[in-house]
This record gives C-alpha cells, sequence and structure tokens, in this order.
C-alpha cells in the first residue's frame, strides 16, 4: 500500500473539506480577507474580533460536519 501525504489549506468550499475527509488528510482553517494578491489592499472591518471569530468558527464547522476529526483541524487566524 502506498501511503501519501496530503494537506488541504484555507478550506474556502465545502467541497474542499470533503475531499480532505475522505482521504483522511488534516486541514488548515485560516481567515484571509480575499485573496493573497489582493488582501492587504484597504482590508476593512466593522468589528475585527468578531468578524475573524466568525470565519473561523465557520470554517471550523464546515470542516467537522464534512467529516475530518476536530483533532485534524488547525485554525490559523492570518496574523502574520
Amino acid at each position: 500500500m502506498t501511503s501519501f501525504r496530503v494537506k488541504v489549506c484555507g478550506i474556502t468550499r465545502p467541497e474542499d473539506a470533503l475531499v480532505a475527509a475522505e482521504l483522511g488528510a488534516p486541514v488548515v482553517v485560516m481567515h484571509m480577507k480575499g485573496r493573497p494578491r489582493d488582501m492587504q489592499q484597504d482590508p476593512r472591518y466593522e468589528n475585527l474580533m468578531d468578524e475573524i471569530a466568525e470565519h473561523l468558527e465557520s470554517g471550523l464547522a464546515t470542516a467537522v460536519a464534512a467529516g475530518v476529526p476536530r483533532d485534524q483541524v488547525v485554525v490559523d487566524p492570518g496574523i502574520g
């Protein structure tokens, strides 16, 4: 049996989490406003901490609902 390592980063679609769960791969749920090419161009928040927390909680819930075990989910708040 061939073993391989798969890492799915930045769950942005429920389909990503389903694939990770099917493969038994860990995932990284991260906060990022926009895409890498534009995420630093004038990001705006009404309430920074609440919005980041909601985003991360949603990503975590998506991964777990798809079948990724909680201990296989890394949460990255995107601080830097």
